[in-house]
């Protein structure tokens, strides 16, 4: 608890998307402000502001004096954070060092189809003592134009940089992707030979076509090859769509997709997360109007509501 209240409604890019606070995954993703009339200080905004002077206040529920309070200031990126641009092994990135010397833990952060490359957040990580090396794969010199044939040895190529800094530990890494950046975060993590961690919001399991959809293009290759067949994605993703328009039970939306799908399909379609040495986070918002991450939208929702 704080002497302040601190606890508000958040909202999003447009007004009338609303969270609470305990959304710290939307936190994260920089797109939130004060709602009017929040009692948040309005200096502790992203981008305007690196840190905000709180006072923490504990209380005993039986007592209404406090126990102990404290004032502290919550650091959202420290000016410290040292950052230099990449350009070795034809990579393109951002790399953001802790001001401690090390040897820190690696991250990788991935963008997605908009190729805005998560600065502040990749800052935000070096902040908390992480190695970060903020990837852009493409729509930069030398890199592919779109979202489109992206090599996955590119990745491989970015973590061996990473780790092979004097200042990084080389005892694994950790990806973290942002939209469609989720899965080469999940691609790269089950190519890699050592620990991964991956966290990823606003993504999926399943690979994807290029971006924008033009010729039916593969999104990401390995060894000049696409990753996983059009035919499969095609079929994966039109398979999913069907149960999301037309189905209202949560649990069903799985096992119709494996009743939809043959197994072969399937299995060329679906990233092979198990062969991630590590644990997988991911965060998938309710009401996504861009990408199938909600379990059900559409009519369903309302007539369950008016049920």
């Amino acid at each position: 608890m704080t002497q302040r209240q601190l606890a508000s409604t958040w909202v999003g890019t447009k007004d009338d998307l609303r969270a609470a606070d305990q959304s710290g995954a939307n936190m994260l993703l920089q797109s939130l402000r004060p709602a009017t009339g929040s009692p948040t200080p309005a200096s502790f905004v992203i981008g305007t502001q690196k840190s905000v002077d709180v006072t923490l206040t504990a209380y005993v529920e039986s007592k209404r004096s406090p126990v102990v309070t404290r004032p502290t200031t919550r650091v959202y990126t420290a000016p410290e954070v040292t950052q230099r641009s990449v350009a070795a092994d034809d990579l393109v990135g951002w790399l953001y060092l802790p001001p401690t010397s090390g040897p820190h833990p690696a991250v990788t952060t991935l963008h997605g189809s908009g190729a805005y490359v998560p600065q502040v957040f990749s800052r935000m990580l070096a902040s908390h003592g992480y190695a970060t090396l903020a990837l852009q794969y493409f729509d930069a010199d030398g890199l592919p134009d779109s979202l489109s044939g992206i090599p996955l040895e590119y990745f491989q190529r970015s973590i061996r940089w990473l780790t092979t800094r004097q200042a990084v530990r080389d005892d694994g890494v950790g990806l973290v992707g942002f939209s469609r950046g989720v899965e080469p975060a999940l691609l790269a993590a089950a190519d890699y030979e050592g620990p991964a961690t991956v966290v990823g919001y606003s993504g999926s399991g399943v690979i994807a076509q290029e971006y924008p959809p033009r010729d039916f293009k593969a999104a990401w290759v390995r060894n000049g090859k696409p990753v996983a067949p059009f035919s499969a994605i095609s079929a994966v993703f039109r398979s999913i769509r069907s149960v999301y328009e037309h189905d209202c039970e949560v649990a069903s939306v799985r096992k119709r997709v494996l009743e939809g799908v043959s197994a072969t399909t399937l299995e060329r379609a679906l990233i092979p997360v198990e062969k991630i040495n590590g644990p997988v986070l991911l965060f998938a918002g309710g009401d996504d109007q861009l990408w199938p991450a909600p379990p059900t939208i559409g009519p369903c929702d309302q007539s369950a509501h008016a049920a």
